[in-house]
């Protein structure tokens, strides 16, 4: 089982919730205009944080039926778990950049799913 948080962002950006999946895949970089602007702002946010690395890619994941979903995006770190202020503020940046529909999954890195992402997706941070 793994620990995510998802982001929706509307007019404001809403307390992340939790949900679980039984497998990630790892299928590529999320790059772009809007997400450098995102990465930017995160590193900025990052900085006095206790990420050690970050990643914005594009995952799939798998549900306990083994069904596969369509491709979201995530914000994969490398880190302890990240106290609410700091979840604040990456919903606020998320929401500031793109479309009320969209929402940003956040992933808290293994070893294991961290040398998977080093395969298809660069660290922005640090």
């Amino acid at each position: 089982m793994r620990w995510f948080s998802w982001l929706p962002r509307k007019k404001r950006a809403h307390p992340p919730e939790q949900f679980t999946v039984q497998e990630i895949d790892f299928v590529g970089e999320q790059d772009g205009p809007p997400e450098q602007m995102l990465k930017s702002w995160l590193i900025q946010l990052l900085s006095g944080s206790e990420v050690e690395r970050a990643y914005l890619a594009k995952v799939r994941y798998e549900n306990a039926s083994g069904v596969e979903g369509e491709i979201e995006v995530a914000l994969c770190t490398r880190a302890a778990f990240p106290d609410q202020r700091l979840l604040k503020g990456i919903s606020e940046l998320f929401a500031a950049v793109f479309r009320t529909d969209s929402h940003l999954d956040i992933l808290l890195l293994t070893d294991e799913q961290e040398n998977r992402l080093r395969g298809v997706c660069r660290s922005f941070w640090p």
